[in-house]
Formats: C-alpha cells, sequence, structure tokens
C-alpha cells in the first residue's frame, strides 16, 4: 500500500512538471554510471511512464527492457533528477517507468562538461587589503586553461598565483563556435598546485537566470557533440 502511494505521488509531480515545461530537455544517463546515452526531450506522460525521444528527432540508441537509467533535467530554476527503468522502445523514442521518488534541487552543477579551452582571466580584486596594508596586484588579463565548467562553476589552470576568495572575470569565453562569447564573473574556492601550474576550482557569482539557462544550452551542445564523436569512432 505504502509502495502504491509512493508511487501515485510521483506520478502526480511528474504529471504536474511536464505539463508545467513541455518538451523539457533532459541528458539520458546510463546508472548507477551516469554515463550520457543521448541528450532527449519528453514527449509526455501515460500511465505512469515517460516518453522521451532525441532532442534532433534522430534514432535514439537500441536499448533492452528494464535498463535501469536517470534523467536529468532544467526547469530554468531548479535541476530534475529522476531514477526509472526502460519499459519499451522504439526507433524513435525510450518509454521509461518504475521511477524512484523525484528529486529537485538547484544542484546545477550536475551539468559539468570536459573541456579544453584556453581562456584569459583577470583579477576582478586587483586591490586587496593584506595584513592591514593594501596590495596592488595584476589587473590584467592572464592566459589559462579551462579544463570543465558547469551552470555553476568552472575549473581551470594557469601559473598565476590566484587565492582563495578572489574574484575573477574569464573573458570572452566561446564554448560553442556559433554562439558568442560570453564573460564569467567567478569566485576562487579551491586551488590545487600541480607540478608546473596551478588547478583552480571556482563558482560563479551575479550570474542571472538568463545567462544560466543559455550556459546549460551550450553544455548540452558540448555534451551532444562529444557523445556523436565517440559514437563515429565506434
Amino acid at each position: 500500500m505504502v509502495r502504491k502511494k509512493e508511487q501515485n505521488r510521483v506520478s502526480d509531480e511528474l504529471t504536474d512538471l511536464i505539463e508545467r515545461f513541455p518538451n523539457m530537455r533532459v541528458e539520458v544517463l546510463s546508472s548507477p554510471q551516469g554515463h550520457l546515452l543521448f541528450v532527449g526531450k519528453i514527449d509526455g506522460i501515460k500511465n505512469n511512464s515517460i516518453q522521451v525521444s532525441d532532442v534532433d528527432g534522430e534514432k535514439v540508441p537500441p536499448v533492452e527492457y528494464n535498463t535501469p537509467v536517470k534523467l536529468r533535467g532544467n526547469t530554468g530554476s531548479s535541476m530534475i533528477l529522476l531514477d526509472g527503468k526502460v519499459s519499451g522502445s522504439a526507433e524513435q523514442f525510450w518509454l521509461v517507468d518504475q521511477f524512484g521518488l523525484l528529486n529537485s534541487s538547484n544542484r546545477r552543477s550536475y551539468f559539468r562538461q570536459n573541456i579544453n579551452l584556453q581562456a584569459k582571466a583577470m583579477l576582478v580584486n586587483a586591490i586587496l587589503e593584506v595584513e592591514g596594508q593594501k596590495t596592488s596586484r595584476n589587473p590584467s588579463y592572464i592566459e589559462c586553461q579551462i579544463q570543465n565548467i558547469s551552470a555553476v562553476g568552472v575549473m581551470f589552470a594557469s601559473k598565476e598565483n590566484f587565492q582563495k576568495g578572489d574574484k575573477l572575470c574569464l573573458k570572452n569565453v566561446v564554448l560553442v563556435s556559433e554562439e558568442p562569447p560570453i564573460d564569467l564573473n567567478c569566485i576562487v574556492r579551491r586551488r590545487v598546485e600541480r607540478s608546473n601550474f596551478i588547478e583552480y576550482g571556482c563558482e560563479f557569482y551575479d550570474m542571472d537566470t538568463k545567462d544560466q539557462d543559455r550556459l546549460i544550452k551550450e553544455i548540452f551542445i558540448l555534451q551532444r557533440t562529444e557523445l556523436r564523436a565517440k559514437l563515429g569512432n565506434r
């Protein structure tokens, strides 16, 4: 009885969610590994099953019945994480049911993509107070290499000695060649010294919802491009 009530509650949540956000874009991931299988969109829900098709209308990968998967999506204000199992499939879609509890959160870091991108970082707080004395530090743009990026932060490597709490600006970052460059303001939260460079984990700040949504969209494009490249090399 408890399990039935739980399933009904999850179904109600999903139905309401899909009605409010039609054609929601989702990552379809293997479970529990979390490998990206394809980038899809939710077509609708019937009898407690979600129909998911490829976001570009292409054929979806073949899949076995009852394969566990994860669906990860974005409503614009929160992330959606959902466990389920494949209950049916065709060339153009998968059906997913047997859901675990719906998990909504603001943890946009789930949309993280490894990249290898040259960029330039500038110390925004170029005048810092150190031990009671103001010290001028280099405000010019420094070469760096972005290693991965998500909708909440970025990791990059540089020979420059930034400190935790430093505010930086990554200037004219181009993630997708067809899209205009974007400036990313971030705060250093973690630094790890390597043999010949320093690795920085940074959190974005002063980023509005429009820029966050754009970032997620471009990360989806990067993920889809990477997936196609892997499939093409098989």
